[in-house]
């Protein structure tokens, strides 16, 4: 079983083996452009959907993991 997200394809950064299948990492800056320029939401739309719709989507094991880029300050 491998879990993926619907025409987010471009997002995937990388896979790992589970069992006998994958879970799927994506880079979440690219999921943003992607509804961004797909689906033709707005910066701020497009991060208030993946907040509610995709960072918090729990589907079991093989749920994606979902890759931030850190941004803040004082990270070392």
């Amino acid at each position: 079983m491998m879990i993926t997200f619907d025409g987010l394809d471009e997002a995937i950064v990388n896979g790992f083996p589970k069992d006998e299948s994958y879970v799927i990492v994506y880079d979440r800056g690219q999921i943003i452009d992607i509804l961004v320029e797909e689906e033709g939401m707005s910066y701020e739309d497009a991060d208030e959907f993946a907040s509610f719709n995709i960072d918090c989507l729990y589907a079991g094991e093989f749920t994606p993991i979902i890759h931030t880029e850190y941004e803040g300050e004082g990270y070392e």
